[in-house]
């Protein structure tokens, strides 16, 4: 599976808030007048753990439940072979496997979902557009819907919360959104970024923005005003992945050409810092969870290059448990498991299998 990347530049404008004409109208099929429905699954086989109707399934983990999301290729006569997909999200019961609720948006791309203020938040970016979605996280029905950008960014806008505010990458553009009332409150040049990301950190008091452009960089942010703190220059065809936030400090993965490596560095300063840096084909991947470092990479695969890490040095722990999942890939570390999707079909449709994490990983 490749990373979804995107990346930097230094420099911060003006705010500026687009007028009504720069906001597009409700579209038909709009994920707002979309019906998230019931699913009910009347037997093990429905369930996610043996069959997973789609492609690219992503699971994330929040304090509101567990959600599931996977592509729809669009068939049948008339539709280009380039044709964008549907896209569900669903909220799963991982004891079972059996979907709770599910809601099919319109063809495009929906970000990672996340949980804030007692709402579940997407982007979603169609050809229509970016929009950010805040919907009822049971049963998935959207809620309120702001316009990010009448652009359309194939692989998507990204979320975070920090500071008592959502905050929204556009490309060129940091947002900031009120989780209350869905309303843009501020609009922060990236200085004619190509492409950009954003994280925070578990708590909220610390933003980071990566974006690339003629130059790059990664930049910690005032969490309230985005203001910027301080930098560093990042290489990348794209803008850095921010891989998430470790004590002090937060990872990145830069991709370059055909390889990729990891980096930590200071939360406060962006300065590097002095640990041992995984790196790999430009698919690897780096996630922190658990308190670990999770790298894996899945072309060459081995343990060499699929392992658990000290976060604050980089240093191998032990092997991730892959060799009958050759062909999947790590979706979700909680707890004593390990979610792997692996694909069944030709990989036209998928299954989650749960593995038991390594004890030098625990």
């Amino acid at each position: 599976m490749t990373a979804v990347l995107s990346a930097v530049i230094l420099g911060i404008g003006g705010c500026a808030v687009p007028s009504a004409s720069d906001v597009p109208p409700p579209r038909p099929g709009s994920p707002a007048t979309a019906t998230a429905t019931a699913t009910a699954t009347a037997t093990a086989t429905a369930g996610v753990y043996s069959q997973i109707p789609g492609d690219n399934p992503v699971l994330t983990q929040t304090s509101a439940g567990t959600y599931l999301s996977w592509d729809v290729p669009q068939a049948g006569a008339g539709q280009p072979r380039t044709a964008l997909p549907r896209m569900v999200l669903a909220r799963v019961d991982m004891r079972t496997g059996r979907i709770a609720a599910t809601n099919t948006f319109s063809p495009g791309s929906i970000g990672v979902p996340f949980f804030v203020d007692g709402s579940l938040w997407v982007t979603d970016s169609t050809a229509f557009g970016e929009l950010l979605l805040r919907l009822d996280p049971a049963r998935l029905i959207v809620t309120g819907e702001l316009s990010v950008s009448a652009s359309r960014y194939p692989d998507g806008s990204h979320a975070a919360y920090a500071g008592g505010w959502l905050w929204v990458d556009g490309g060129n553009q940091l947002l900031r959104v009120s989780p209350s009332s869905v309303a843009l409150t501020a609009a922060i040049s990236l200085g004619g970024a190509y492409w950009s990301n954003i994280g925070a950190s578990a708590d909220g008091s610390v933003l980071v923005v990566s974006e690339q452009g003629h130059t790059g960089s990664v930049q910690r942010r005032n969490p309230r005003t985005g203001a910027l703190l301080a930098a560093h220059w990042a290489a990348g065809e794209q803008a850095a992945v921010i891989d998430g936030f470790a004590g002090p400090d937060v990872w990145i993965t830069e991709v370059t050409g055909m390889s990729a490596f990891a980096t930590e560095l200071s939360d406060a300063t962006m300065a590097p810092q002095e640990v041992r840096q995984p790196s790999g084909p430009g698919d690897l991947s780096v996630r922190v969870a658990d308190g670990l470092l999770w790298v894996t990479e899945y072309e060459a695969g081995g343990p060499a290059r699929n392992y658990c890490a000290e976060p604050g040095t980089g240093r191998g722990l032990a092997p991730l448990p892959i060799t009958s999942l050759s062909e999947g890939w790590l979706l979700a570390v909680s707890g004593a498991l390990l979610y792997y999707a692996e694909p069944l079909a030709h990989a036209t449709t998928w299954r989650i299998v749960p593995v038991p994490v390594p004890a030098a990983c625990r």
